[in-house]
């Protein structure tokens, strides 16, 4: 059974006041639970029967699946370590009961917020279902997770996307030549006995981009230097490998014009055509282009096996099919793909999205194959009600 429901806006509510919304869906849930509804005819019971219904799952994104769980985080802080993701565990809700009861019993709305810092925790109105476990029937979502979160952070962030498509992300335009000049200055610093002159050659640009690298400038600066592993001409040739390639007329190409201001928001379907091929297709192509001509660095074969083992997680964890093949395939790949990561960003923590997506497994083992509780078929209907003409107050 779908039901549909709608929020007034103008603005999201927030978490207590989103309880105002599922309270008359909760009562009606707890009588169904209850006694039920007896049908006095069916087709297969001509005597009738008696119908209970209950809620079994919630799929949301990620700001609002906190809300609904009434937890800040899905995962348990004290069994986060970073170097050991193996040890990483949820939050059991035999835990989470206590503070939830503590956090309604305290007088005030002040008191409630300071509760919920400390603590992470507050009281949703589900948990008054006698049956609720926020911890495994709140899911995290396989197409806000890992298309919007994990392949869109790896394109914009890790591989430059951004940076390539906005030549002044940082005050300077960083054009093939200009990187050119950055390694040629530091092969020079690498050099004994260069003197001063040597770096008359060298451009103001491409030396404030080195400083800004070095740390010498801020660490945003810095950060995005470090991210620009494909310059802009690099994306000219993936999206050249784009426009050659020969599909099958089922599968959608990447937008065109990739990389660029122009393509504008990626849905979540068009991330995930990115990295079924062509973008691992074409760095790979980029990278061994770049060994023929002696330019390769350790950083640029890190970003090659990182998008491959992202690319490769995402197609286990997505699979029609599931099975403890796939999921223990996918807990791997994943798990080699954050490793990468923490190698080309170290001074980068990693995101809630990269905590949450090593916990995937855990509802396809329980839920089975993502596309039977992903968003895609609900956030269409979210699309189709977005373009309905309103007086701005339904």
């Amino acid at each position: 059974l779908y039901l549909v429901g709608l929020i007034p806006g103008p603005r999201e509510p927030a978490g207590v006041l989103l309880d105002n919304f599922l309270r008359p869906l909760v009562g009606v849930l707890q009588r169904s639970w209850a006694t039920g509804a007896r049908y006095p005819k069916t087709y297969t019971r001509p005597d009738g029967r008696l119908v209970r219904s209950a809620l079994i799952l919630s799929v949301n994104d990620l700001p609002m699946a906190r809300k609904i769980r009434g937890t800040k985080s899905f995962l348990d802080q004290k069994k986060v370590v970073i170097d050991n993701p193996d040890i990483w565990k949820m939050k059991p809700y035999s835990l989470i009961a206590p503070d939830a009861a503590a956090w309604l019993n305290t007088p005030t709305n002040e008191g409630q917020r300071r509760f919920y810092n400390r603590t992470g925790v507050r009281h949703s109105i589900l948990m008054e279902l006698p049956y609720w476990d926020p911890v495994e029937m709140v899911v995290i979502d396989g197409m806000h997770n890992l298309f919007l979160g994990q392949l869109q952070n790896h394109s914009r962030t890790v591989m430059g996307m951004d940076s390539a498509s906005n030549p002044r992300a940082l005050g300077f335009g960083l054009t093939e030549g200009i990187i050119q000049q950055i390694e040629a200055a530091k092969r020079l610093l690498l050099t004994t006995g260069t003197t001063p002159a040597a770096f008359r050659a060298i451009g103001v640009k491409a030396l404030t981009a080195l400083c800004h690298e070095e740390g010498h400038q801020e660490k945003k600066a810095r950060r995005l230097a470090r991210a620009i592993l494909l310059s802009p001409n690099d994306w000219k040739a993936i999206r050249a490998d784009i426009a050659e390639t020969t599909r099958p007329n089922w599968h959608v190409a990447p937008p065109p014009n990739l990389g660029e201001l122009a393509h504008g928001k990626l849905k979540a379907d068009e991330w995930r055509s990115c990295f079924e091929f062509d973008l691992p297709v074409s760095l790979l192509q980029i990278h061994l282009r770049r060994c023929r001509r002696g330019k390769t660095v350790g950083a640029m074969q890190t970003l090659v096996q990182s998008t491959f083992f992202l690319a490769t997680a995402v197609r286990w964890g997505t699979s029609h099919r599931t099975s403890e093949t796939h999921i223990k395939a996918y807990e791997r790949s994943m798990q080699a793909y954050l490793n990468c990561l923490k190698g080309l960003q170290p001074d980068k923590p990693l995101k809630p999205n990269h905590y949450n997506s090593l916990l995937f497994g855990f509802f396809l083992r329980r839920y089975g194959p993502a596309h039977g509780w992903w968003m895609f078929p609900f956030e269409r209907v979210i699309g189709r009600l977005q373009k309905t003409n309103t007086n701005g107050k339904l």
